[in-house]
């Protein structure tokens, strides 16, 4: 977007990402930065041509997006290896 960090963190949660000044692809690359949409085609180019000019499953405010990061993003997980545990 060209805009500086500072003025990025001040953006209202609100702010809709169509009034951004990004791009459909833009939008599309954000999007898939943090999941791939259910169904479709695995490479980049594929999906730009299957969703065409719009953005599925991309919420429509900023902090919806931010939100549903958060759902899929947090919570604890850990595996234990036994051939390296010490106490």
């Amino acid at each position: 977007m060209n805009m500086p960090y500072d003025d990025a963190v001040l953006l209202s949660e609100l702010t809709r990402f169509q009034d951004l000044p990004l791009g459909v692809v833009q939008l599309r690359r954000l999007r898939d930065a943090f999941w791939i949409p259910d169904g479709s085609l695995t490479s980049e180019d594929g999906r730009d041509r299957e969703e065409g000019e719009r953005v599925p499953q991309l919420p429509d405010t900023v902090g919806a997006f931010i939100s549903r990061i958060v759902q899929m993003h947090t919570g604890m997980s850990y595996s234990e290896c036994s051939d390296h545990w010490s106490p």
